[in-house]
């Protein structure tokens, strides 16, 4: 596992650095310049937070590696470096990034995205006046629905119905599809995609069983 989780993040890391170094140069309004950079410096935050709690002091990397650069022997860098450019990272992403998405964009990431995110991180960091603040932000009127649209739902239950996506409680929320391109000969090589959840643990159905049914299962195995 360990493996698999550095070689993946550190993957999402690159992509992120590629994009952020040559998109000055892309040919598309600044708007969408802008959008693409604070959406690829919110990943980059969150794939480096994710391997700094993990790891501890880890490799930083801003910029693209080529063929001919020493890409084994680049040095660690401490917790307070790697946390510092992570919350640089997102300081710069909000800005750039939408108040809220709809229609086909859900899943795009916001600045609420962004600014929980930062939350949690300056939580982690020790900050805890800066955590309270982003947090504040992002949750609004206790009760009420806050500028970048979150509100508890109005039944909780709906929370764990499969196809309710991206209520209002939703902050980061990743689609998955229920196909599979995965397999053990590739797992952890960057090369599986979909959802790998069937190789990993094997469920076949997500089906619901009516709770009598299941009592009368129970209660028929026990009477001879």
């Amino acid at each position: 596992m360990p493996a698999s989780y550095w070689r993946d993040y550190y993957q999402g890391i690159s992509r992120a650095n590629i994009l952020i170094e040559k998109i000055p140069q892309a040919s598309m309004s600044d708007a969408i310049k802008n959008r693409f950079t604070g959406e690829a410096k919110t990943l980059r935050a969150l794939y480096y937070f994710e391997l700094l709690r993990m790891f501890g002091n880890i490799p930083l990397i801003l910029k693209e590696i080529k063929a001919t650069d020493d890409y084994y022997n680049i040095p660690q860098a401490t917790k307070a470096e790697v946390y510092a450019q992570i919350e640089a990272d997102l300081l710069d992403a909000i800005p750039k990034l939408p108040m809220t998405v709809s229609g086909d964009q859900k899943g795009r990431l916001t600045q609420g995205a962004a600014k929980a995110l930062l939350g949690k991180v300056y939580l982690y960091d020790n900050k805890k006046a800066e955590a309270a603040a982003q947090l504040a932000d992002v949750n609004g009127t206790p009760g009420g629905t806050s500028q970048y649209g979150y509100k508890l739902v109005s039944d909780f239950a709906s929370l764990w119905v499969t196809d309710n996506k991206f209520t209002t409680e939703s902050v980061i929320e990743v689609m998955h599809t229920n196909k599979g391109n995965s397999d053990w000969s590739f797992w952890g090589q960057g090369n599986d995609e979909g959802n790998s959840i069937n190789i990993m643990v094997a469920p076949r159905g997500y089906s619901k069983k009516q709770l009598m049914r299941q009592m009368w299962l129970r209660v028929g195995h026990l009477i001879p």
